[in-house]
This record gives C-alpha cells, sequence and structure tokens, in this order.
C-alpha cells in the first residue's frame, strides 16, 4: 500500500480555469457579443448537476451565444479550462520521483473530463495515476462519500493522503475525515503553494 498519496482538485489547483463566458469565447478563438459569468448561464449548471444532457446543453449553449452550431459552443465549453498552471508538470515529475502516488478528486464534467484527459493540452492531469471525477460517479464534493471512493481507488490511508483544493468547504470536507488537507488560492501561484504545504512536516494542515 503507498505510504504517501498527494491528490489534487483540478480547476485552480492544476488547471487554469475562465471564470466569464467572453474570456472562454476569447480562448476558443471565436467571437460572441454575450459577456458575464458563467454562473449567469443556467444550463451549465444543470449540465454539471447531471440534469442535462451534453447534447441539449451544447445546443442550448450554441443558441445563447449566437454560434451556428454545437460544435462551436463545445469549443468555448472546452476552453473554460484555459491551461495548467506554471510549475505544476515540474511538481508532479518531483513528487513521482520521490516515490508519491498522484491522483485528483474533482467536481468536473465528461466534457470536461475528456478535454483533461485525451486533448493532450493537460498531461500532467492525463498522467495522473488515480483519477476520480464527479460525473462519473453521481457524487460532488463536498460529501464523503465522494472521498471514500477516491481512498478506495488509490488505495490509501486516510492519515497518508495530502489534499489541496481551491474551495473552502472541501478542504474542511477533507479534514474532517483525517486527510492533511491544505487550500490553494488560485491566484497567487498554485505550484509554489502546494511545494510549500509539502515541504512542511506532515502533521497538520494549513
Amino acid at each position: 500500500m503507498p505510504q504517501s498519496t498527494v491528490c489534487f482538485d483540478l480547476g485552480g489547483v492544476l488547471v487554469r480555469i475562465c471564470h466569464r463566458w467572453e474570456q472562454a469565447v476569447a480562448a476558443a478563438g471565436l467571437a460572441s457579443a454575450r459577456t458575464g459569468a458563467l454562473a449567469d448561464f443556467q444550463p451549465l449548471l444543470a449540465y454539471q448537476n447531471g440534469d442535462l444532457a451534453l447534447g441539449p446543453y451544447l445546443a442550448e449553449l450554441a443558441h445563447w451565444l449566437g454560434f451556428p452550431d454545437a460544435g462551436h459552443a463545445l469549443a468555448v465549453h472546452n476552453h473554460i479550462l484555459i491551461e495548467e498552471y506554471p510549475g505544476v508538470a515540474a511538481l508532479a515529475a518531483d513528487l513521482r520521483s520521490a516515490g508519491w502516488t498522484l491522483g485528483c478528486l474533482s467536481n468536473t464534467n465528461e466534457a470536461h473530463w475528456d478535454e483533461m484527459l485525451r486533448s493532450g493540452r493537460f498531461p500532467t492531469v492525463a498522467g495522473l495515476q488515480v483519477k476520480v471525477a464527479s460525473h462519473e460517479l453521481g457524487l460532488s464534493k463536498p460529501d464523503p462519500a465522494i472521498y471514500a471512493a477516491f481512498l478506495a481507488a488509490a488505495p490509501c490511508r486516510r492519515e497518508d493522503v495530502v489534499y489541496f483544493d481551491d474551495h473552502p468547504e472541501n478542504v474542511a470536507a477533507a479534514r474532517a475525515l483525517g486527510w492533511q488537507a491544505h487550500l490553494i488560492d488560485p491566484a497567487a501561484d498554485p505550484a509554489a503553494q502546494m511545494r510549500t504545504a509539502l515541504s512542511a512536516p506532515r502533521t497538520g494542515a494549513s
């Protein structure tokens, strides 16, 4: 059984994400008159929660953005995911060399999961050894059951997991379960924050 496991959230920890539609549209190399926060488009939440299938979601998004087809909408949706943060690939390589098992526990959706694992844009994510995603289980953080699913998939002991997430409620849930959980600020060099946390004595969380 691995003695040391690092578990990452993805968006805001390993992957930089857009928070506004005009950013995602521009990142996809397209143009739309629509602007606003991602949450302004209600079908996105329905899709994320599994209440709306991918096809109908993309059709609604294409219409809302003023695009002629779902292909344009999918490009925009997938470019909500911008890039891996600088330094995370080197961090992952160093951790693997030191014998850590690397995994992720992510609240995500099928389109973004496919983009992160198969597009080639996110090699650090694709190379993780243990990958647990909300849409595949029908569970989302901070539900304790999804943390248990990660432990079963690893497998590892809860006290041996060092966990990084950018949402306080997810960090609190992990700590309550005995994980060594650390809150990451997505605007302040996540890779450097994780290196600092991992260099500290493994007896608590920050």
